[in-house]
């Protein structure tokens, strides 16, 4: 609800809160004048047919976005089965800096 004499905010709506919807709210949520929801299908976050490869212009993209410090290699760098795969990590930080 918008205060007598204040313009109505821009009502966005985002489906889907896969990398692309997230990386748009990121942003939207930034601008003051954005009324934002985001849509997901899912109930639930599951392990289910895919992986997602993070290539070097997405981490320039998530440190753009300011998420980068927060990301956890330890959460991320593993495998379906639970065992893990860190070695990769040299080639980011060879790649990314």
């Amino acid at each position: 609800m918008s205060n007598a004499g204040s313009k109505p905010k821009l009502r966005v709506a985002i489906i889907g809160a896969g990398p692309a919807g997230l990386g748009a709210a990121i942003e939207f949520q930034k601008l003051p004048f954005v009324d934002l929801r985001i849509y997901e299908q899912a109930r639930e976050l599951r392990e289910v047919g895919a992986g997602i490869s993070i290539q070097r212009n997405t981490w320039r993209m998530l440190d753009a976005l300011g998420v980068y410090d927060n990301i956890d290699p330890s959460t991320i760098f593993s495998a379906a089965d639970g065992h893990s795969v860190q070695h990769r990590l040299v080639d980011l930080f060879l790649a990314f800096g």
